[in-house]
């Protein structure tokens, strides 16, 4: 095990950071897009995000959006990061929604107070030009969660799933800037209890894997998608198990699948051998 000393290139923030998260490994000259977490003197919690190259050590805070310079509370969930191999420029993706009491109703739906329209969106950071940009696209955002989204190829995918519980995998294009949905059956999904399940993404032998699992059981469920945007190309691969006190998947690497167990230790199982 190599312990990674993360930088701390905050220098101007009076508060320090209690919590981070790894977004996901680009995979593209090594470097990690890590979101920290901070907590000012009111309490409130915000978020900084930082690329690093533990290589290189070398770190860039990438500077906050125009819209939380504005003095609006707002909900930023970063969606994913990777690399754009056509224009050759580390990209961040996140959607930005209001809080409610910054919306006033009215007639047509939510108004703006001066320049500041309160309808959610999407933006994009560009590392080249050191700054963000509004995209002109409308894409699921209901469920998200940090273990609940990869980026291979350029391509930076994530779950969604719906009111009703119909589960999608989103993925966006960073060199066009389009985006896709493919459904996900039922039966890959979860036949049980949709709210006691977990679900992870990871890359698998060159593809996207759902990895599937009832919080009460201790057997996984891992399935690959064939074929992007064919909800019939996915296919269950094989069930996981006996793997007590597993919290979730975290990657995998050389055959093996790697999770994090409760006690904060790691796990593995050799998905060959199932050893």
């Amino acid at each position: 095990m190599v312990k990674l000393n993360i930088p701390n290139p905050f220098q101007e923030q009076t508060e320090t950071c209690f919590l981070f998260d790894i977004l996901n490994m680009c995979g593209i000259n090594e470097v990690i897009c890590v979101r920290c977490y901070f907590r000012d003197n009111d309490l409130k919690i915000y978020t900084r995000v930082l690329l690093w190259n533990p290589t290189t050590d070398e770190s860039k805070v990438i500077p906050r959006s125009p819209t939380k310079s504005q003095q609006v509370d707002v909900y930023v969930s970063v969606h994913g990061f990777g690399y754009d191999c056509v224009k050759h420029d580390y990209k961040v993706l996140q959607h930005i929604q209001f809080s409610m009491r910054n919306l006033l109703p009215s007639s047509t739906g939510y108004v703006s107070l001066g320049d500041i329209s309160f309808e959610p969106f999407w933006e994009i950071y560009n590392l080249r030009s050191n700054s963000w940009r509004k995209l002109d696209v409308i894409m699921p955002t209901f469920y998200c969660t940090p273990h609940a989204r990869v980026y291979m190829d350029g391509v930076c995918h994530w779950l969604s799933i719906d009111l009703k519980f119909e589960s999608y995998l989103v993925w966006f294009d960073l060199s066009n800037e389009t985006f896709f949905t493919t459904t996900i059956p039922s039966d890959i999904d979860g036949t049980l209890d949709k709210g006691c399940f977990r679900r992870h993404l990871i890359v698998l032998n060159e593809s996207i894997a759902l990895v599937t699992y009832h919080e009460e059981m201790t057997t996984f469920n891992i399935s690959i998608l064939g074929e992007l945007n064919v909800k019939e190309s996915w296919i269950k691969l094989f069930i996981v198990g006996f793997l007590p006190s597993i919290e979730y998947p975290i990657g995998v690497a050389k055959g093996k699948l790697f999770f994090k167990r409760i006690d904060k230790e790691l796990a593995w199982i050799d998905l060959t051998t199932h050893d």
